[in-house]
C-alpha cells in the first residue's frame, strides 16, 4: 500500500471521497484515512487500529477513490508522516490550484516562478499523465482493441455487400441493361455500404454510453476501469469507421460492374 501524509489545510481533505467515517481534525495525530481496498483486505473499520512504519494508528475513515491507486493508498496528516520517516520540514510534492478562468499566459507565469526555485521541477498534471508508463500501456492497448474493431467491422461491412451482390446479381445486370452506368451502379453499392457504417454507428455510440454506466458494476473488472465516451473519443473512430467502410464497399462495387448486362442477366 501506498502511505502519504497531507498538511492539514490541505484542499484535498475537503474533497475526499469517504464511504465511512471522517477526516483527520486540525490538530489530531496519529489516526489515519485508509482506501476501501486496504480497510477490505486488512478487514478493518473505523475505530481500528492500523500499524504503520511500527507505530498504531486509528482508523478514522475510510476513503472511496475510482483510481485503483488511491484504493490502495493510506492518509496521514503530514507531520506524523515526518515524524515516522525521520524526514522534519521536508516534502516530496505540492501541488499549486489556480483558479478556473486562469488564462495560459497566468499558467506559464506561475510556472515559470515556481521553476526558479532550486531542486524544484515543475509538472502539469497532463504532463504528468502523459509521461506515465501505466497510462501509456492503457492508451496502447485501447488503440489496438479500437484498431480489431474496426478492422471486424470492415470485414463485416464487405462480407455483406459481397454476399448481398451475389444475391443481386440479376438485378444489377437488369439495371445495367436499362442505361444505369458503372459510376451509378458502384455509387449505390457504396452508399449501401456506408449507410450501413451510419446504423452501425448510431448503434454502438449509444450502446458505449450505455456501456460507460454499466461498466463500473462489473464484478472485478469495474472496480479497476471505467471510461467516458467524449466527442474527442468519439469522432476519430466514426470518421475512420466510415473511410474504411466505404474502402471495403468498393471491391464489392468493382466485382458488380465488371459483369456484362447479358452475362449478370444469365446468372440466377
Amino acid at each position: 500500500m501506498i502511505l502519504t501524509g497531507w498538511p492539514e489545510a490541505s484542499p484535498s481533505w475537503k474533497h475526499m471521497p469517504l464511504r465511512d467515517g471522517r477526516t483527520p481534525q486540525p490538530g489530531e495525530r496519529h489516526v489515519a484515512v485508509v482506501g476501501d481496498l486496504v480497510a477490505d483486505a486488512l478487514d478493518k473499520r473505523i475505530g481500528d487500529t492500523i500499524e504503520l512504519l511500527g507505530t498504531p494508528f486509528k482508523v478514522v475513515g475510510i476513503s472511496k477513490y475510482v483510481s485503483v491507486i488511491n484504493r490502495g493508498e493510506v492518509l496521514v496528516p503530514l507531520h506524523d508522516l515526518q515524524e515516522l520517516t525521520y524526514r522534519k520540514g521536508q516534502v516530496t510534492m505540492f501541488s499549486v490550484t489556480l483558479q478556473h478562468n486562469a488564462g495560459k499566459s497566468e499558467v506559464e507565469r506561475v510556472r515559470s516562478e515556481i521553476a526558479t526555485i532550486n531542486g524544484v521541477t515543475v509538472s502539469t498534471p497532463g504532463e504528468v499523465l502523459q509521461n506515465d508508463r501505466n497510462v501509456a500501456t492503457l492508451k496502447a492497448v485501447s488503440q489496438a482493441v479500437t484498431i480489431i474493431a474496426l478492422i471486424m467491422g470492415v470485414v463485416s461491412v464487405l462480407n455483406t455487400l459481397l454476399m448481398s451482390t451475389q444475391e443481386r446479381t440479376r438485378e444489377i445486370g437488369i439495371v445495367a441493361a436499362v442505361g444505369w452506368s458503372d459510376g451509378l451502379i458502384m455509387g449505390s453499392i457504396l452508399l449501401e455500404g456506408l449507410l450501413i457504417c451510419a446504423v452501425g454507428c448510431a448503434v454502438g455510440i449509444v450502446l458505449s454510453f450505455l456501456a460507460s454506466f454499466l461498466f463500473r458494476e462489473v464484478p472485478t473488472i469495474g472496480d479497476y476501469l471505467e471510461f467516458k465516451p467524449s466527442l474527442s473519443l468519439i469522432l476519430p473512430t466514426v470518421l475512420a469507421a466510415f473511410a474504411l467502410c466505404a474502402a471495403g464497399s468498393l471491391y464489392p462495387a468493382w466485382r458488380a460492374v465488371r459483369m456484362t448486362p447479358a452475362e449478370a442477366l444469365q446468372r440466377t
